[in-house]
């Protein structure tokens, strides 16, 4: 039998030679198990591969630990917003609770109505209140000279004057607040900022900027209006609103608010010279109480 020594030897030479480039450029081996002590390349391609795949797993894991600090940053930054949302809320609240507060606080002397007294505690800014309602007590069916200087007692029913507002706001940025309550015992507000109180010569014009509150915004219509009595008529219609609605206001064509109409005690009204805010009772109710107050900012 020829032997086949001698073809074998080519053979496992042409493999040595071949099979190494093949598996260097494919990153793959071909060894057989009969070649492996000939085939020099075949733990190297191992190596590279085992070192390979030891490389992307650690490429994955990191892509993992990268997703999972997204994630975790993603909570981090949802918490952040709430919690910040949660403290501007919980201060917006504790601000107009203060406030609301102070306006319960007794004046320390009886102040005339001339001297524009403020009310204020320890802790609170002077708040100046220039406008209550409580029991038609005083009448506010008045004429112009009336609203101008002023009329009542601070401690009871009053409007402090147009004069007084105007030189107050004057002075710097003011905040309005309102508070009204119905004859349920329910309580609403309603809070105005940059609010001004304009000068005779422009008829002491009202203006503000942004509404906050929960009575809804019933004044909106009264801004930009100048003020008017049954003996001075200043509005936009061809009629006397304040004739026609009992009080002096800003009125426009006629009015969304009227804070100083006729007290009706009762609560409903059958027509809309009451003291009726219509964004939230509307305009057939009749308040029980009101209380106009500016502060400084």
């Amino acid at each position: 039998m020829p032997s086949l020594r001698g073809p074998l030897f080519v053979i496992l030479i042409v493999l040595y030679v071949l099979v190494p480039g093949i598996e260097t450029n494919n990153f793959r081996c071909y060894c057989l198990w009969d070649t492996r002590a000939w085939y020099r390349g075949c733990n190297y391609c191992k190596t590279q591969n085992r070192g390979k795949t030891s490389k992307l797993r650690e490429l994955s894991n990191e892509v993992e630990q990268l997703k999972a600090e997204l994630d975790r940053q993603k909570n981090i930054t949802a918490t952040s917003e709430a919690e910040l949302l949660k403290r501007i809320s919980t201060s917006i609240t504790e601000q107009n609770s203060l406030w609301l507060k102070c306006i319960t606080v007794t004046p320390g002397r009886d102040c005339d109505i001339t001297q524009g007294c403020a009310t204020k505690d320890r802790t609170c800014r002077p708040i100046n209140v220039f406008q209550r309602r409580l029991n038609g007590k005083v009448s506010f069916k008045r004429g112009w000279s009336d609203y101008k200087d002023g009329f009542g007692t601070l401690k009871s029913e009053h409007w402090l004057g147009n004069e007084k507002l105007h030189n107050l706001t004057s002075q710097g940025s003011y905040e309005l607040l309102i508070t009204m309550e119905d004859f349920s015992n329910e309580n609403r507000y309603a809070k105005y900022t940059d609010f001004n109180i304009g000068d005779e010569k422009t008829r002491f014009k009202m203006t503000f900027v942004t509404y906050t509150g929960d009575a809804g915004d019933s004044l909106a219509h009264h801004n930009g209006r100048k003020f008017s009595t049954e003996d001075q008529d200043n509005d936009d219609h061809s009629g006397s609103c304040a004739k026609w609605h009992k009080g002096g206001w800003w009125y426009g064509s006629c009015h969304t608010a009227n804070l100083n109409g006729l007290y009706l005690a009762g609560g409903d009204s059958a027509s809309t010279v009451n003291i009726n805010w219509k964004a939230w009772k509307g305009y057939n109710y009749s308040l029980k109480a009101t209380t106009m107050m500016i502060r400084r900012k």
